[in-house]
């Protein structure tokens, strides 16, 4: 984006400025991955910096994933319509304040948008992200010996944002095997190198 908000054409830049930008965005990809330091931390907090709430609310998602697996989850839905289970569930958790929002401005009920169960999974599945939390979800809750931690739900927010937007996602083993069984992969044409060897592979053929 340019300072006007506008996006930039990187095709009219000079190779000098073309240059400039991408160091930039280099030192910010850096900056984003490495987080501040300890001495920037006391005036970010200042500034509301508060990394503590979102990891309890994390962590409190994983006792509601593993309440669910344990409580709720009936081994007739885990042996059969899991995936519906977990579009529905989807809706509930995650996307019902948007959808009443959304409903409420067009004079609508949620019972007017999908008229049967094939337009109701078409609907939460047309969405990217939700598509692939729900993909993922489905493949950890297929075993009722899995134990959920907080690592589970960073890689499928990570894997949501990610393999929908991104044209190479390198994760660890177990997300990408739940990727791989729903053709994830095939369906948004994201690659997924299994090792850090694939993936250095990929990377020095872009380069020629």
């Amino acid at each position: 984006m340019g300072t006007d908000g506008e996006p930039i054409d990187r095709s009219t830049l000079e190779p000098d400025r073309l240059q400039q930008l991408r160091e930039l965005e280099h030192q910010a990809e850096r900056a984003l991955i490495a987080g501040p330091s300890d001495e920037e931390v006391p005036a970010m907090r200042e500034r509301g910096y508060a990394p503590e709430v979102p990891r309890k609310s994390l962590a409190g998602n994983v006792r509601i994933e593993q309440h669910f697996a344990d409580e709720q989850l009936s081994e007739s839905w885990r042996r059969g319509r899991l995936r519906d289970v977990l579009l529905a569930r989807e809706v509930n958790l995650e996307l019902n304040d948007m959808l009443t929002a959304e409903l409420a401005a067009r004079h609508m009920t949620l019972g007017e948008v999908p008229g049967n169960l094939t337009d109701a999974r078409r609907l939460v599945l047309s969405m990217p992200s939700s598509c692939v939390t729900v993909e993922l979800k489905t493949h950890y809750h297929r075993d009722a010996k899995k134990r959920w931690s907080v690592n589970d739900l960073h890689d499928i927010h990570a894997m949501s944002i990610a393999v929908p937007y991104c044209d190479i996602v390198f994760t660890d083993a177990a997300a990408r095997n739940g990727l791989v069984r729903a053709k994830l992969h095939e369906r948004m044409n994201t690659v997924l190198p299994r090792t850090p060897e694939d993936l250095a592979g990929i990377l020095r053929d872009l380069q020629v």
